[in-house]
């Protein structure tokens, strides 16, 4: 009887562990936007996952962040544990 609930109880812990696994979420200048192409406060929401600027453009052609200005990402889905960017620049 132990050892059917020893076993029993493994598979409710990897059962459980396994349906938490982390989740990526990607923002896509040209597919992902405001729509706003003036500078100013914006906020773009994806999955869960909130990108907000101060004074910048989040439209959907381009993600624009000038200097001395903040860009604040949070979460409301769980903890972020990797944020990268990708980023190109011409002239």
């Amino acid at each position: 009887m132990r050892k059917t609930l020893r076993l029993l109880l493994v598979c409710f812990m990897s059962l459980f562990c396994g349906t938490m696994m982390a989740g990526e979420v990607t923002f896509t200048a040209g597919t992902d936007g405001t729509g706003n192409s003036t500078a100013g406060n914006q906020t773009l929401t994806k999955d869960g996952i909130t990108l907000s600027v101060s004074n910048g453009i989040l439209n959907g052609s381009n993600y624009r962040i000038y200097k001395n200005h903040t860009l604040t990402i949070s979460s409301t889905v769980g903890n972020i544990t990797k944020i990268e960017f990708t980023c190109t620049a011409s002239g």
